[in-house]
């Protein structure tokens, strides 16, 4: 063991040549503190000595990986703009371009993470994850739904699971009237629906030319401040007993579902001065519901396009399916969590 953390320690040194003076003692030294105090094996050990070290001397994430320093900007600017498969990505420490969709977006729960959530393409889907530099954002925040051309991330892994990090060497480009066909062929889903998510109801959307983003406090990412386009959706989950599957409702499919039209959603929200009475207008009529559901799956959604009403379910069903979804939420909260905390350490 002494002989593999000299080598590793020599190894973290080597990588850091081009950015600072490391002590291989100093190292040597908080991977044995690691290993042997605390059990870590020593691949986690490795990725966080290098981590504190990059904060110590104001090195940028992703600027120095277990496989040595990052490409330059030169060989980067010059590569032609080549997709890896999502599925191929099985190694920490590589550099990949991607042609994805942004499946979804999920809360950040460290202070210096910008933005973390799923993209995918047709071969599989992946975590991304944007970490903050000194307060700043080092690239553009991505829109749920949205197709990206994504130059230069780097790979990394935790328990046999793989990520990917955006930093200032990843350059992106959105890509207009082109989908990275993370789609699959029509599934059919059935259960009772049994929550109704944030972001369903009435919505308003950028109004430019081929750009669909849901606008934030009436800014579109893209464009700024725009008047933006109302629409309805439902984001849901159903729930069959065995499997609980987030699904999207479109306009079309949630006017039918829950017998509501824009115009007259328009109007609740203008007469109660608050959209968000539309939301708990289309949950008081679809919670509940159990369906039938047809539509491509997308990521970890399937989005509806086809859905049919059976029959209603008691509120003690409601509430078990609810209570075990509630379960599994937090379990896997709690996975993400780990997993974050340890790529921040």
């Amino acid at each position: 063991m002494t002989t593999d953390v000299a080598s590793t320690a020599s190894g973290i040194v080597e990588q850091f040549s081009d950015h600072a003076d490391i002590d291989q003692d100093e190292v040597e030294s908080d991977l044995k503190e690691l290993v042997g105090e605390f059990k870590v094996p020593l691949d986690e050990a490795e990725r966080t000595v290098r981590n504190n070290l990059m904060d110590e001397h104001g090195i940028e994430q992703g600027a120095v990986t277990q496989s040595g320093a990052a490409p330059d900007s030169e060989d980067l600017s010059d590569d032609e703009f080549s997709p890896t498969p999502v599925e191929d990505i099985n190694e920490a420490d590589e550099w990949h371009d991607l042609l994805v969709d942004v499946i979804e977006l999920w809360d950040p729960s460290h202070p210096d993470m910008a933005q973390v959530g799923l993209i995918g393409d047709d071969t599989d889907i992946i975590k991304f994850v944007i970490w903050e530099n000194d307060g700043e954002v080092p690239v553009e925040l991505l829109e749920e739904g949205e197709t990206y051309e994504i130059n230069n991330v780097v790979s990394d892994e935790y328990n046999g699971r793989y990520s990917v990090k955006l930093n200032s060497s990843t350059s992106i480009t959105q890509v207009e009237g082109q989908a990275a066909d993370g789609r699959s062929d029509n599934v059919v889903v059935d259960g009772v629906l049994v929550a109704v998510k944030s972001g369903s109801g009435l919505i308003k959307r950028c109004p430019d030319e081929d750009c669909t983003r849901v606008l934030q406090n009436g800014r579109c990412s893209e464009h700024g401040e725009v008047e933006g386009e109302f629409d309805l959706r439902i984001k849901a989950v159903v729930d069959n007993g065995a499997v609980a599957q987030n699904v999207v409702f479109d306009q079309e499919a949630t006017e039918d579902v829950a017998d509501i039209e824009l115009e007259e959603a328009k109007q609740m929200a203008m007469d109660a001065l608050d959209t968000g009475v539309v939301a708990q207008e289309i949950s008081n009529k679809v919670l509940g519901q159990y369906f039938k559901i047809e539509g491509p799956e997308l990521g970890q959604n399937v989005l509806v396009e086809n859905a049919t009403a059976t029959n209603s379910v008691d509120d003690d069903q409601i509430q078990s399916l609810q209570d075990r979804l509630q379960a599994e939420m937090a379990e896997t909260s709690a996975g993400n969590d780990s997993q974050q905390a340890d790529a921040a350490a």
